[in-house]
């Protein structure tokens, strides 16, 4: 986070940054989704619907504090480097 959000960035480059957190998620919701699989298996298929749940919330909390984390991230760059928002339209 810190050698990201102190860097100077130009429009452009904030390109390869976003990027690399759209990879980032996607590698962690394989990761979540291979862990909570084999969290079910060990307890079984049959599990009751708490054990469910329980794993539900922990892949929330995880997938909820890489969003918070990325959302500070952007916001800190765009501050200190004097972009606007609008500099995000230009990925689509």
């Amino acid at each position: 986070l810190k050698s990201n959000v102190f860097k100077r960035f130009e429009p452009d480059n904030l390109f390869q940054v976003a990027a690399s957190d759209m990879v980032e998620r996607f590698q962690l919701t394989m990761y979540l989704l291979i862990v909570s699989l084999h969290v079910l298996s060990v307890h079984g298929w049959h599990a009751d619907r708490a054990e469910f749940l329980n794993v539900g919330y922990a892949v929330a909390m995880v997938t909820a504090a890489e969003l918070l984390v990325d959302w500070i991230k952007h916001a800190f760059v765009i501050k200190f480097n004097s972009l606007t928002p609008a500099v995000y339209r230009r990925f689509q």
